[in-house]
């Protein structure tokens, strides 16, 4: 309850700069004609694909969790409806998706926060990677990244792998010592023994998650190209990996936040791009509508479905 209170504020501190600046700065409305252009279809097919590959991506990632052969739209049309209503009332869409996993495919708590865990990792792990690639860690943090968090990440790796055994122990004890949750744990045994078992099946994914991320960077560019911007690929990648590491650390989803910061990075990588904060709306409106069209989509599949199934009988 904490964390949606905390999205709440920072939701409507978010409203007062995003208004404070539409006032402030000289945007220029018409470049919201964009969205009539002949070419924001190919923007839309790109959005709508990269959905589509998402769901598939979380299909795999729940199926190795929960060693359950469930239906791919009903997990595809719940993930994305989960997403819908995050957006519009930050924290109560994962508490939807749980609702909706646990009644209708019979999904625990345990395998459920462990996908969403996996999910939420290799995302921001698939980012980190591109950062990496594209030169933007190197550029921005890389004294930071090779002196300190380079070495940290190695000790806190070494100390945790040399005293494994000892921390899994005492953890074990603790965690058993406490009833209610003894049954969790036995649930989180049978998560990690099935995810050891798929151990390259789950690197794969990671791979997917990699091309994820980098058809998200050629979607932005794409779409910030028939905006009229005259920006780089490369910088382009800086704006979006940049802005959604921020979002992701932050963990905060509301409408507003990720357009902000894209907003206030684009000032400090390409402050010659004009008008960003108007297509990061825009953008976001686009991202939306494909949502909704791919839930439909699942929705249809679903349905038509249901009635073959029934004329079979």
């Amino acid at each position: 309850m904490k964390k949606i209170y905390l999205n709440t504020f920072f939701q409507f501190i978010a409203i007062i700069i995003i208004i404070r600046l539409f006032f402030y700065e000289n945007y220029e409305l018409e470049k919201l004609s964009f969205l009539l252009s002949k070419n924001i279809i190919y923007l839309f097919a790109l959005i709508i694909f990269s959905k589509l590959f998402l769901t598939y991506l979380f299909y795999h990632l729940l199926k190795i969790v929960t060693s359950k052969k469930n239906s791919f739209h009903k997990i595809s049309n719940y993930f994305l409806q989960g997403g819908m209503v995050n957006q519009l009332l930050p924290g109560i869409g994962f508490l939807f998706k749980y609702y909706k996993f646990n009644e209708e495919l019979n999904i625990n708590i345990s395998e459920f926060s462990s996908a969403q865990f996996l999910w939420s990792f290799f995302n921001f792990g698939a980012f980190i990677f591109l950062a990496i690639i594209f030169g933007y860690a190197s550029i921005n943090f890389s004294f930071v990244f090779l002196f300190i968090f380079f070495p940290l990440t190695l000790l806190i790796f070494f100390i945790v792998y040399f005293f494994r055994q000892k921390i899994y122990f005492n953890l074990k004890k603790y965690l058993l010592s406490i009833k209610k949750i003894s049954g969790l744990v036995d649930q989180l045994k049978i998560v990690k023994d099935n995810l050891i078992q798929n151990t390259y099946l789950v690197l794969a994914i990671f791979c997917g998650f990699i091309f994820f991320a980098l058809l998200q960077c050629f979607n932005f560019y794409v779409g910030l190209r028939i905006f009229g911007s005259d920006i780089s690929f490369i910088y382009s990648n800086y704006v979006y990996i940049s802005s959604s590491l921020a979002s992701i650390i932050t963990m905060f989803s509301f409408i507003g936040w990720f357009e902000l910061i894209v907003h206030f990075s684009s000032t400090l990588i390409v402050p010659n791009i004009k008008n960003i904060l108007l297509f990061a709306f825009a953008y976001r409106f686009i991202s939306i509508i494909c949502t909704f069209i791919v839930i439909v989509f699942f929705s249809a599949w679903g349905i038509i479905e249901s009635r073959l199934n029934k004329a079979k009988y």
